[in-house]
């Protein structure tokens, strides 16, 4: 399982062309909250696990500089995503759905 989720992320990120990212016109936003159970370790993807049952569901994301990051409901860096956020840990999650899925916020409880 931990193997696939790495492949999502790594596959994720070939995608990424550029460091800022424009919103593109009729992009999706959707939003889920789950267990974190990967974080990329250079900070350009984090994964979770929504749901439960049937509807569980992989959620992979890229996280690009424009992600916002609030922990415990106080803006931090995402330079420090992979200090502050760990496998295990429950999140919120809020992408931006294009060709790929991209962060646009991650809240840590």
């Amino acid at each position: 399982m931990k193997k696939v989720a790495l492949f999502l992320v790594f596959s994720l990120l070939i995608g990424l062309g550029s460091a800022g990212l424009a919103l593109a016109q009729g992009e999706k936003t959707e939003s889920f909250t789950g267990k974190v159970t990967s974080v990329d370790p250079d900070g350009k993807a984090i994964v979770i696990e929504s749901g439960t049952g049937k509807a569980a569901l992989t959620v992979g994301a890229i996280v690009t500089p424009t992600t916002a990051l609030m922990v415990k409901g106080k803006k931090a860096a995402i330079a420090d995503l992979t200090k502050e956020v760990k496998a295990g840990d429950m999140v919120s999650l809020k992408i931006s759905r294009t060709t790929d899925l991209y962060a646009r916020e991650i809240s840590k409880k």
